[in-house]
């Protein structure tokens, strides 16, 4: 990876941490390795239209945590400058591999959220592809870090696609309930779960007020918003095998620069 960002300051006292509080590299590298994380699924129809509606050619687009391609794959056949991440190599090597098959190009970088400041500079990208993939970070304090990350390299105007797991999703019982906790931000009792499932990943599931909340706080709109379920036929991360998992799907748009928070 180019470190090519050099605007973002002193970064945050546990910022070399390369291990994410949802993310276990041997069970990713074992879904990407038997290629059945998705990669026989259509897109998200809402994805889908995000692309169509909020890219175009030339446009200088991240696909955050971009796994085995599908939604690079889709902004470089709409002719996107493309630039995609995931902390998961056979993932990367996947997603390279299926660019090559249909002749079309992308950057793609082994890397994780932490490196997103020094993967992009200041306000470089005009769209972001979230999908799936803020629920990671675990803690609620490294959650609003990775938004500031992701505010921080969007222009003002820029559109994020995201796609989060809804606190409404059903908890398999096989899994771990970790934090239902309180927040003197939200003054509500439950803003939010942490999910710990068998393979020692963390996931959150999101209320509606902590997107609120996070939009608000790092410079977004929020142009729409919906529930949308979807399907995890190899066993999902909080869900029995074969179930529908709720995702919140929104689109935001970058309407002010909220520079770098130290909270």
């Amino acid at each position: 990876m180019t470190n090519r960002a050099t605007s973002w300051g002193q970064l945050p006292d546990w910022f070399d941490q390369k291990t994410q509080d949802g993310a276990n590299d041997q069970d990713w590298d074992q879904r990407f390795g038997q290629g059945n994380w998705r990669e026989t699924e259509e897109p998200p129809q809402s994805m889908v239209i995000f692309i169509q509606n909020h890219t175009s050619f030339g446009m200088k687009v991240a696909d955050i945590g971009c796994g085995n391609g599908r939604a690079t794959l889709l902004l470089a056949k709409n002719g996107c400058n493309v630039v995609a991440m995931d902390r998961c190599k056979i993932g990367v090597d996947r997603t390279n591999q299926r660019l090559e098959e249909v002749g079309l190009s992308a950057e793609v970088v082994e890397a994780n959220f932490y490196d997103i400041p020094l993967t992009f500079d200041r306000s470089e990208c005009q769209a972001v592809i979230a999908s799936q993939v803020l629920q990671l970070p675990g803690c609620w304090a490294k959650i609003k870090e990775v938004w500031n990350y992701i505010s921080f390299i969007m222009e003002v105007g820029a559109h994020l696609y995201l796609r989060v797991r809804s606190v409404n999703n059903p908890v398999n019982p096989r899994n771990q309930l970790i934090d239902v906790y309180e927040d003197d931000e939200f003054k509500i009792t439950q803003i939010g779960t942490n999910v710990q499932n068998r393979n020692g990943q963390v996931r959150h599931n999101y209320t509606i007020e902590e997107i609120r909340f996070l939009a608000q706080e790092y410079g977004f709109e929020i142009m729409g918003m919906i529930t949308e379920e979807s399907n995890e036929p190899s066993g999902g991360d909080c869900t029995p095998r074969g179930r529908n998992v709720l995702q919140w799907v929104a689109v935001l748009k970058k309407v002010r620069d909220v520079g770098i928070r130290r909270d």
